[in-house]
């Protein structure tokens, strides 16, 4: 009875664990970012499946936001002082 319990007990914790498989990276699959003619890039960071790049372009300073499958920017940020 009690071998009974232990092989229960194995055969749940072995069904959770392939259930509870983590998900697939994201892919980043794009071959070439655009940035303004004249950028300094300050950062850049992958994470989630897109991809953040932070530039100085003369006094400005800006953030451009990309898918990180396709290239495609996704999002154009100002960062402004106070």
């Amino acid at each position: 009875m009690l071998l009974l319990g232990f092989i229960a007990i194995a055969v749940v914790l072995v069904y959770k664990a392939s259930r509870d498989s983590k998900p697939a990276a994201p892919a980043y699959a794009a071959e070439a970012l655009h940035l303004p003619q004249g950028a300094d890039v300050v950062s850049a960071v992958a994470a989630g499946g897109s991809v953040s790049i932070t530039y100085r372009i003369g006094p400005a300073v800006q953030m451009r936001v990309f898918d990180g499958e396709t290239g495609q920017m996704t999002r154009q940020m100002d960062i402004v002082t106070d």
